[in-house]
């Protein structure tokens, strides 16, 4: 069977159609992946001490020296802090005198009671997967250890009865 003289033609233009619909789509794709990629390549800021993170609360709003916030001045400082870290990826990269090496909640960890004069505890929560099982079983209480990884929570509460501020950071890489 022939096909008509038209036939080819018609066939070259959806042909052509296909192409430039391809064609925009790809250039619709890289107008808009580089404005993409810099917030996923964005660098995240390093903590290296806590007097850091005090800093993104406004000094009206920390705890004079020794007096606890209460309930409602916890809430406030707190979503301070939780906007701050939503609003800037951070890495935490301390080093620490370990307290404890405890399996809280399932989970492996490792405790601080971070020395401070600001009158209350802060105390450092660093997770990790069971695989480090053998390298935490090799730390001691006493330990100068530095540690690295996510900052994944900064917040005041109520902790053992004490106020505090607690930082915890998972996954955490542990060197001494």
């Amino acid at each position: 069977m022939k096909l008509p003289a038209t036939m080819p033609h018609c066939s070259r233009i959806w042909c052509l159609a296909l192409l430039l619909l391809v064609s925009s789509a790809v250039q619709a794709f890289a107008q808009t992946a580089p404005a993409a990629a810099p917030a996923k390549l964005a660098k995240a800021k390093v903590i290296s001490n806590y007097r850091e993170l005090l800093e993104w609360v406004p000094k009206d709003s920390m705890p004079r020296k020794g007096v606890p916030l209460t309930q409602v001045q916890m809430d406030a400082v707190n979503e301070i802090l939780a906007k701050k870290l939503k609003a800037e990826p951070c890495t935490v990269d301390m080093r620490l005198v370990v307290s404890d090496v405890p399996i809280w909640g399932g989970k492996l960890q490792i405790y601080s009671e971070i020395p401070n004069r600001e009158g209350y505890h802060i105390r450092f929560f660093g997770g990790f997967p069971d695989t480090k099982k053998p390298e935490l079983a090799k730390v001691k209480i006493g330990d100068k250890v530095r540690v690295t990884g996510k900052l994944q929570i900064v917040n005041y509460h109520t902790l053992w009865n004490e106020f505090t501020l607690s930082i915890v950071v998972d996954p955490t890489e542990l060197a001494k």
